[in-house]
């Protein structure tokens, strides 16, 4: 019982450290290094500051015509963030919200739910250390292949464990709840998407 027990506790730790690598390794690129194509069918923003940023220049520099903005916590703020980037952006660009959210996952099932089937090539802007979370839920949630764009640079000279160690718990907080939803989906119910929302980590 304790071998048993022992083995356990290091598949678990193996594979808590093994998202924290995918994290790194999602984070650690710079934007420049990322080779975002100079035409991309639409850039997807995820909250605001300095994501809210990156996701206008980009518009602002002729990589695309369609920014959406995907922010709700309650406040609909994603409108928001939609006239803010109005007031910037060429009168032809498509600006597209959705303001329902409060996690990331949310971010991605209201998006796709509201959007339909994201472009193959678009952008999806956010933080470093939450870009592997972000394209997780996004591909789950029926977004085909994606660029990521990092609003910031994963700064290792900044006390960085304690963001990471938090993201990890996060990502597994994520698939937990991505595991209740498919679930309830195979046995033929149509599960609240509630469920997508229930975590004190966004």
């Amino acid at each position: 019982m304790i071998r048993l027990a022992g083995g356990f506790f290091n598949a678990v730790a193996f594979a808590f450290l093994l998202t924290i690598h995918a994290i790194l390794v999602f984070a650690y690129r710079p934007l420049e290094a990322r080779g975002i194509p100079a035409s991309v069918p639409l850039v997807i923003v995820l909250d605001a500051g300095a994501r809210f940023d990156l996701g206008v220049r980009l518009v602002e520099e002729g990589h695309s015509d369609w920014i959406h903005f995907s922010a709700g916590e309650g406040h609909g703020l994603a409108r928001i963030y939609a006239e803010r980037a109005r007031q910037r952006l060429p009168e032809t660009t498509t600006i597209t919200t959705e303001a329902r959210s409060l996690t990331t996952l949310q971010n991605a099932y209201f998006t796709v739910e509201e959007l339909g089937e994201i472009p193959e090539g678009s952008v999806l802007v956010t933080d470093a250390s939450h870009l592997f979370r972000a394209w997780l839920c996004f591909r789950w949630a029926g977004s085909g292949p994606i660029h990521l764009a990092p609003a910031t640079d994963f700064d290792f000279a900044r006390p960085w464990t304690g963001r990471v160690l938090r993201e990890a718990v996060a990502v597994w907080l994520t698939a937990g709840r991505i595991a209740a939803f498919t679930v309830l989906r195979l046995t033929g119910a149509e599960p609240d998407p509630a469920i997508l929302a229930e975590s004190p980590l966004s």
